[in-house]
């Protein structure tokens, strides 16, 4: 095997929890009951990537099913775990967060983010619809009556949410997010690129679905986000009570730290595991790498398993801004990872999640700039080693 700069160590499920409570990394689950021969080793790309992630060692934590659901659900991975695959878990620090105002009526942060993404998001794909709807139908239906229609279609995917409203809300939003235009200009651009789009040969069944699928990732994220939050914030209400008791008062620094660990190893793990990484039928890194260009917004930062594509994740949402006209900063790391995406979706005939996600980013990229200045760029970037502004082609 190469050498790949990091010590592996082979720990059990509680020596994990102890060395990431000090130190946060990612970290590999493994079955032990599918490896009785001994355990391999994880397969050079994966290794390539957690050597750029890990600071020190890398913990492989090989378990037992059931010993492992006594402390870590594993909600979408288990049938991987279970089919003896290397799982990989992300860790985040559960810091203390400040006291949720009364009455829900403040929004801001991640919440307020989410929120506007989504509204967007409505307001957007509804112009796109109608654009297919009209081109099906050989006529220009009268623009309120159209929408109509497509709030009735796009209802069910936002749940408790009014259609109509997200749209409206949205629309007071768009002139922030595309610059120098109107927000009529705006929505009747992106009305007249999908006539284009579909005029050159694209197919309307398949750009209806897309834009349909990006309206209940955008919806899933932004729900995801309001229950990981209340749950962040109620977690961060029983860490304060803990820390204003007496005992905890009278303790010295290492006792405080002690009693403040063994709560979160007790009560924090499985709760934000769950929240977190979801259940069964969450967006997948493909759905989420899409949203993250529509929503202005990276999901790792409310979906803990995709934490591993933080920057893959991040070049999404920066190249959404650039093709909506806003200049941008690539940071080395962007550069590295944008590449690297790229070259896996053109060389590989794959159909995991992360050959699609790779795919859409490329996808992503291209519609900002050709592929011969995009190799041209990453040439002198890499060379360079510093960071890079990149706008729209003209």
């Amino acid at each position: 095997m190469p050498d790949t700069d990091l010590r592996i160590r082979l720990v059990t499920p509680k020596e994990a929890f102890d060395d990431l409570s000090r130190n946060p990394c990612p970290f590999l689950l493994i079955n032990i009951e599918r490896h009785p021969r001994g355990i391999p080793m994880p397969n050079q790309r994966l290794l390539e990537r957690l050597r750029e992630d890990c600071d020190d060692d890398l913990l492989i934590v090989p378990t037992k099913a059931a010993e492992l659901d006594a402390v870590l659900p594993l909600c979408r991975d288990r049938d991987r775990f279970i089919a003896g695959e290397f799982v990989l878990m992300e860790v985040t620090k559960l810091h203390e967060t400040p006291e949720r105002p009364h009455g829900g009526q403040d929004v801001a942060g991640l919440e307020e983010r989410a929120r506007d993404g989504l509204y967007v998001t409505v307001t957007m794909v509804t112009e796109r619809l109608r654009a297919c709807d009209d081109r099906q139908e050989g006529r220009k239906m009268a623009t309120e009556t159209r929408r109509g229609e497509i709030f009735e279609t796009l209802q069910p995917l936002l749940r408790n949410l009014s259609a109509r409203n997200c749209f409206d809300a949205g629309q007071r939003r768009v002139e922030a997010w595309y610059p120098g235009l109107t927000a009529h200009q705006a929505m009747k651009s992106v009305y007249a690129g999908v006539l284009e789009g579909l005029r050159n040969g694209a197919k309307r069944a398949f750009v209806k679905e897309e834009q349909l699928e990006l309206v209940r990732t955008s919806y899933a994220v932004y729900a995801k986000a309001e229950q990981l939050l209340k749950a962040q914030h109620a977690m961060s209400a029983e860490l304060r009570k803990v820390m204003e008791s007496g005992e905890f008062v009278k303790a010295n620094a290492q006792e405080q730290h002690e009693m403040q660990a063994k709560f979160l190893r007790e009560r924090a793990t499985a709760q934000h595991q769950e929240l977190a990484h979801n259940k069964e039928g969450g967006p997948s890194l493909p759905q989420l790498m899409l949203a993250a260009a529509a929503m202005d917004l990276n999901p790792s930062s409310i979906y803990a398993n995709v934490i591993f594509y933080k920057s893959e994740l991040d070049c999404a949402m920066l190249l959404g801004r650039v093709e909506r006209g806003v200049g941008v900063m690539f940071e080395p790391k962007h550069i590295k990872r944008l590449k690297r995406f790229m070259s896996l979706a053109d060389a590989s005939d794959g159909v995991d999640a992360e050959t699609e996600a790779a795919r859409a980013l490329r996808d992503l990229a291209l519609r900002v700039r050709a592929r011969a200045p995009w190799e041209e760029f990453f040439t002198v970037a890499e060379a360079d080693g510093r960071e890079f502004w990149i706008n729209k082609a003209l």
